[in-house]
């Protein structure tokens, strides 16, 4: 896979789509477990879109869902159906060390743990790991569903223009993934924009909107609440330690984020964002739910040399 260098990177170029098998390499079956290497560059423009001392969050989050489609053990766009994806991010994941993911996709008769005993649904275990130590963890669940048809969004109900590159910690304008935050009564609002040709998160011509598109704009319009609703400090790390996805295998591309008004909490966090297509009392069609961590700049290098999560 051919990645950008930090200094192309900083000039102008856009971000290079993945590849069939996009993050992956050393794609391996052995009884039973898929397998393969992350393949992330630190001159990535899109995931190292401004300083990190680790690996970012979504790395492992495109990582393992690259993992799902290149084996077919889940179909993360397959329409006709819903992802319902839970994952944990236990530790900081380092730069410089090969994090190695797998995937196992359990008998379809092991359908324990999800309501009624779904028929049809595909559960897929996942992981990440460094150095033999889990650093994500989590599970996928694929199941039937009926194809999900969205109304139109009349143009002029559109709101385009981006959010604020620092409201949502972005350097450069085409990873900037929601636009400008919107009151709707309790509820405030931004629509998810659509990556230029050639980003990573970009679909094939014709193909919905991937799941992690969905993943990252919910994280960047949580990232916004924090400062513009909750007053954390433009300074603070929001490091994220879990994330939730129950969301349709075939999204249309004009979509809203929803978050209705809550008071901040002091420690770990949660923020449970919905998936709009329509207008914005429309029913949600889907909702990526976040638990973080808003660190002070003193926290934050306590908790990195301590090793904490990430």
């Amino acid at each position: 896979m051919t990645l950008l260098t930090a200094s192309e990177a900083h000039h102008g170029v856009l971000p290079q789509e993945r590849p069939a098998d996009g993050l992956l390499r050393d794609l391996d079956l052995v009884t039973g477990t898929w397998s393969a290497t992350l393949a992330v560059d630190s001159g990535d423009p899109y995931f190292f879109d401004h300083p990190l001392d680790h690996l970012p969050g979504m790395a492992l989050v495109c990582g393992l869902l690259d993992l799902l489609r290149a084996t077919g053990t889940g179909h993360p766009e397959r329409p006709g159906h819903r992802m319902l994806m839970s994952l944990d991010l236990s530790t900081f994941c380092e730069q410089e060390v090969p994090v190695h993911l797998e995937a196992i996709r359990l008998p379809p008769d092991d359908t324990g743990g999800l309501p009624g005993g779904l028929s049809g649904t595909t559960r897929v275990v996942m992981s990440a790991r460094q150095r033999g130590q889990v650093v994500c963890e989590g599970e996928a669940a694929f199941r039937p569903a009926a194809p999900f048809e969205a109304p139109g969004v009349p143009a002029a109900a559109r709101h385009p223009e981006p959010a604020r590159p620092e409201l949502v910690h972005r350097h450069r304008p085409e990873n900037v993934l929601i636009g400008g935050m919107v009151p709707y009564g309790t509820t405030r609002i931004a629509e998810i924009r659509r990556p230029p040709d050639g980003h990573p998160l970009a679909p094939a011509p014709g193909a919905p909107p991937r799941a992690e598109l969905i993943i990252d704009a919910a994280r960047q319009f949580g990232t916004m609440i924090c400062h513009v609703e909750h007053a954390v400090p433009q300074d603070a790390r929001l490091i994220l330690l879990a994330i939730e996805a129950d969301l349709p295998c075939e999204l249309p591309r004009d979509l809203r984020l929803g978050w209705t008004r809550t008071a901040p909490r002091r420690g770990r966090s949660r923020m449970h964002i919905e998936v709009v297509a329509g207008d914005p009392g429309t029913e949600p069609c889907g909702s990526v739910t976040l638990d973080y961590y808003a660190a002070s700049p003193a926290i934050y290098r306590r908790l990195r040399h301590a090793g904490r999560t990430a």
